[in-house]
């Protein structure tokens, strides 16, 4: 077994597009089979091609007699069929085995492959923990478990004084100690203070008899009169009669209780600046109803050069018609029969794009062979166009926007490479 890896590129489109180095024991195909080692999709190329044989006996190259390619051993480089001689025959295919000087390159399809034996890589070398690093103690830094100790013992300290301090008791005030609030006080106004007469000593009936008596007083009348309420409402403005609150049924309620005076309208007639409106002011003279007036006719006598978009003058006369050819699958995980089947239900919807575009041009025509790719769950992915001569980029972005809400009744184990061709043809 050769102790040397060997390292192969994969050229395509003139730049490398993958780069592997392989030991052990390894068989390299290329092809576009998903299960090949280098999987090249949407390319002439077979389905699968072995090309090297990695075993303990070494390592061997595996090619046929129309494969193209050099190759260089011991320092000379000769043509790949040439050495058809020198290998060992299997079927159709020639295995030649390599020294660890070999290299050279080879073509498959429309990719090539360069190889060459490289040093293996090395293992990389795990880091080595430092002696402290056993344990989760001995990680921790000293300086802060230190301070994470005497942090702790503060807290508990605290904790511990501030429990054993007695508890406040709140005295309880008064009503009169408390702060009085104003807006009751407002609305409930504080009774007056009732004097009571301190007793005195017992007096004699001399006393008694010499004492004046007292006069009854008259009882004044305290209710206001009208021409009292009608100052004050003279004095009064809009927003004080609203906001007015008492004991009445309103602010001009508290002002004419227990005045005599019954009529509001004879109360305000005198105020300033304030006029009392009847029923029939309320009420528009002359009308009972309100009138609707209607616009007249907008009027385009007068208007020129009114021009229309031409592209908005669609010929509805005009249909479509979509013809499928048949469709390419490389893979035998999707039977192309089911997937032609499920590809002309969806037809309808290829057409639909067609004719949007045919009615504004009505010779559009042309042949379209679409390249998708189904992945595992189904869904469509990568939709390109290939030989399209319809050349319509309205009705490409049409299609790709419906084919990229299909969900296929397909699982492949990996994306698999679809071909779909179309012919679009007008027809009435």
């Amino acid at each position: 077994m050769s102790s040397r890896a060997l390292r192969v590129a994969l050229i395509q489109s003139g730049r490398i597009v993958e780069d592997r180095t392989f030991t052990g024991n390894a068989k390299i195909t290329v092809g576009s089979d998903p299960k090949c080692t280098f999987l090249v999709p949407m390319a002439d190329v077979p389905t699968t091609t072995p090309v090297f044989e990695l075993s303990k006996h070494g390592t061997r190259l595996l090619f046929d007699s129309q494969r193209e390619g050099r190759v260089s051993l011991e320092g000379t480089e000769v043509e790949l069929t040439s050495l058809a001689g020198r290998a060992l025959k299997k079927g159709n295919q020639f295995s030649l085995a390599l020294p660890d000087a070999a290299k050279g390159r080879m073509t498959v399809g429309e990719v090539s492959l360069l190889f060459q034996f490289v040093e293996p890589p090395k293992k990389p070398t795990p880091a080595a923990l430092p002696k402290g690093a056993k344990g989760l103690v001995a990680q921790l830094d000293r300086s802060f478990i230190v301070v994470l100790g005497l942090s702790l013992a503060a807290h508990f300290a605290g904790a511990g004084w501030i429990s054993a301090q007695p508890a406040v008791v709140d005295p309880e005030l008064a009503m009169e100690d408390q702060q009085p609030d104003r807006f009751a006080r407002a609305m409930l106004p504080p009774k007056p203070a009732v004097k009571t007469e301190v007793p005195t000593a017992t007096k004699s009936p001399e006393a008694v008899a010499a004492a004046p008596t007292p006069t009854k007083q008259p009882v004044r009348d305290t209710r206001p009169t009208a021409a009292a309420i009608k100052d004050r409402v003279r004095g009064m403005g809009m927003l004080a009669l609203i906001g007015a609150k008492g004991d009445g049924t309103g602010a001009l309620g508290d002002l004419l209780q227990n005045s005599g005076v019954g009529d509001i309208t004879s109360a305000l007639r005198d105020a300033k600046n304030v006029t009392v409106a009847s029923v029939d002011d309320a009420r528009r003279k002359g009308e009972d109803q309100g009138r609707t007036s209607n616009i007249g006719t907008i009027a385009t006598e007068g208007v020129r050069n009114v021009e229309l978009d031409e592209r908005a003058v669609a010929n509805s006369n005009v249909t479509g018609r979509v013809e499928s050819e048949t469709v390419e699958v490389d893979t035998k995980e999707i039977d192309e029969r089911a997937l032609s089947r499920w590809l002309n239900a969806r037809k309808p919807a290829m057409i639909s794009c067609y004719e949007r575009e045919l009615k504004r041009h009505p010779t559009l025509a042309g042949r379209m062979v679409i390249r998708f790719a189904v992945d595992p769950r189904g869904h469509v992915g990568r939709v390109g166009f290939d030989d399209d001569t319809l050349k319509s980029p309205a009705v490409q972005q049409c299609i790709t926007t419906v084919m990229r809400a299909w969900v296929l009744p397909f699982s492949p184990e990996d994306e698999v490479p679809v071909s779909l061709p179309f012919i679009f043809a007008a027809g009435r």
